[in-house]
């Protein structure tokens, strides 16, 4: 019995338009009619990626390059995740009950339990 070999994957970056994402958080586009999977890529970026796999109902692959980047992007930094941490949290501790969301956070030490006015 032969063994079949694996196709070689193109070496050369591909550019696409992501136009969803998937359950596992990695971005979908099609590419000659055909589903592919990028990771990190968001819906509304228009990247450069390169194929990781390929098999006969999916692709996948890998960001190399980010040409335009969708509106949901932000760059990260420590101050900047923090906020957005605080901004996506704060409305999901409203299910916690009457402790607010400096008094459920702090035990854990993630914030501190005051916030003065204009710093951190």
């Amino acid at each position: 019995m032969a063994r079949t070999r694996r196709k070689r994957l193109p070496p050369d970056p591909v550019r696409a338009q992501v136009e969803s994402m998937s359950h596992d958080g990695r971005g979908v586009t099609h590419i000659d009619g055909k589903v592919v999977f990028i990771h990190g890529a968001l819906p509304g970026d228009e990247i450069e990626f390169l194929y990781t796999r390929k098999t006969k109902q999916h692709d996948e692959g890998q960001v190399s390059s980010v040409i335009t980047a969708s509106p949901d992007r932000v760059e990260w930094s420590r101050s900047a995740s923090i906020l957005a941490l605080v901004e996506v949290a704060q409305p999901a501790t409203s299910k916690i009950g009457n402790l607010g969301f400096n008094q459920a956070a702090s035990p854990h030490g993630c914030f501190p339990a005051h916030r003065k006015s204009g710093t951190w």
